[in-house]
């Protein structure tokens, strides 16, 4: 190999370590996946994405709570409508801007609670790490 091809060789390498290394992203912390979570699925209702928001739904459902049935299918034309109709409560209830009070994290659970803008009454909702995924366990009113 002749030294201009060995430069250009190390020269590539060099280039893609470097590129590997910028793109390489901080893991999110435990408050900054939950948060990421919530504001996906409003974000996804508002935008008018009811089945992209249903996948997320069935994502974070409780492994039991699918077991019975209550995830959404979107495949079918009743899946659709239960998108639908649940992209409508979120939207009437959060689409008008949402606000992130506060966050408590214990263990392998964080719960955040979250107000509608201009609200005093809001919701907790709290989830759980298992298996390195993040599981709503729970969804409490919350007051300021």
């Amino acid at each position: 190999m002749k030294l201009s091809n060995r430069y250009v060789v190390l020269v590539l390498l060099a280039t893609s370590i470097v590129g590997w290394m910028a793109c390489k992203k901080k893991a999110a912390s435990k408050e900054e996946a939950t948060k990421a979570i919530i504001t996906n699925l409003f974000d996804a209702c508002k935008a008018g994405k009811n089945e992209d928001a249903a996948k997320q739904a069935n994502d974070i459902m409780p492994e039991a709570e699918k077991n019975r049935g209550r995830n959404i299918d979107v495949s079918t034309a009743e899946g659709k409508q239960q998108a639908e109709r649940m992209c409508t409560g979120l939207n009437s209830h959060w689409g008008n801007g949402y606000e992130f009070v506060k966050s408590e994290a214990k263990g392998d659970a964080v719960a955040w609670s979250v107000f509608p803008k201009g609200s005093n009454e809001g919701q907790t909702w709290a989830f759980r790490e298992v298996n390195g995924h993040w599981t709503l366990v729970d969804l409490d009113p919350a007051k300021r």
